[in-house]
C-alpha cells in the first residue's frame, strides 16, 4: 500500500487519523512502539506513514485501520460517530 495519499493535500480525507493518535497517546504509546506491533501483525509500515494518517494527510483503508485499532488493543465502537475534527 506504498504511496497511497489523499488526492489534496490537508484537507483532512482521513477523518480518524485524530482519533487513532489520541487512543495511541491514551495508551502512552509511541509512534514507534505502534509501528512494531503492526509489523508484528504483518503490516511493514513506518514513521512517517503512521504520521500522515494521524495528521490525516493520507488515505486510511478499512484493513490499515481494523490493524491500527488491534495494535492499539482498541474497537471500531471506541472511535465516534461522525467523526471528531
Amino acid at each position: 500500500m506504498p504511496g497511497r495519499k489523499s488526492g489534496v493535500r490537508g484537507t483532512g480525507k482521513n477523518t480518524y487519523g485524530g482519533e487513532l493518535q489520541a487512543l495511541r497517546l491514551a495508551k502512552s504509546m509511541t509512534v514507534a512502539a505502534l509501528i512494531a506491533k503492526l509489523h508484528r501483525k504483518g503490516w511493514e509500515v513506518g514513521e512517517d506513514t503512521i504520521t500522515n494518517i494521524e495528521t490525516g494527510r493520507r488515505i486510511l483503508s478499512d484493513s490499515e485501520m481494523v490493524l491500527i485499532l488491534l495494535a492499539l488493543g482498541a474497537k471500531l465502537e471506541d472511535l465516534s460517530w461522525p467523526p471528531v475534527r
